[in-house]
C-alpha cells in the first residue's frame, strides 16, 4: 500500500478511522495463528509459527513508524499534535478492545527518542496521558 506521505499525517487523520482499520489488519493477521503456534515455545522459531512472527513483525514496523513520524516532524507544537493524536488513538484502540494495537502505541509513547523530547512531553496535557495509563 503506497501512503502519500504530502497528504498523510497522524495529526490530520481521522483517528477514529485509523484505529478501525489497523484493528481490522492486526484482527485477520490474529485469526490466522494456528494452536501449534504455542506449543514448545515455536513462536520463538520463524519457521515453526510464521503468523506469530508476521503479528511481532508488524508490531515493531507500526511501532517504528510511529516513531519516525514524531522524530522526522521538525516543528515543535507539530510533534505535539501527533503525540496527542496518537494517545487518542490508544484510547480507540481501547473502545476497540484492540490491546495488540495500545500496547503498539505505548511502545511508540516509551521510545527513548520520543521521552527525550521534553520540551514537547511539557505540552501534552496531562489529562491525556492519564487515560492512556
Amino acid at each position: 500500500v503506497y501512503i502519500d506521505e504530502d497528504k498523510f499525517s497522524l495529526d490530520t487523520i481521522d483517528i477514529k478511522l485509523l484505529a478501525e482499520q489497523l484493528t481490522l489488519n492486526v484482527y485477520r493477521k490474529y485469526s490466522n495463528v494456528e494452536p501449534i503456534e504455542f506449543i514448545n515455545k515455536n513462536f520463538s522459531k520463524q519457521k515453526n509459527s510464521p503468523n506469530v512472527q508476521q503479528l511481532i513483525y508488524d508490531f515493531n514496523k507500526t511501532s517504528l513508524w510511529f516513531c519516525d513520524v514524531i522524530i522526522n516532524t521538525i516543528k515543535s507544537k507539530d510533534r505535539v499534535k501527533i503525540i496527542q493524536a496518537l494517545i487518542l488513538l490508544g484510547k480507540e484502540f481501547r473502545k476497540l478492545n484492540n490491546f495488540h494495537g495500545i500496547n503498539t502505541v505505548v511502545a511508540t509513547l516509551q521510545n527513548t527518542g520520543i521521552k527525550r523530547l521534553t520540551e514537547d512531553w511539557k505540552q501534552v496535557l496531562d489529562v491525556e496521558l492519564r487515560d492512556l495509563k
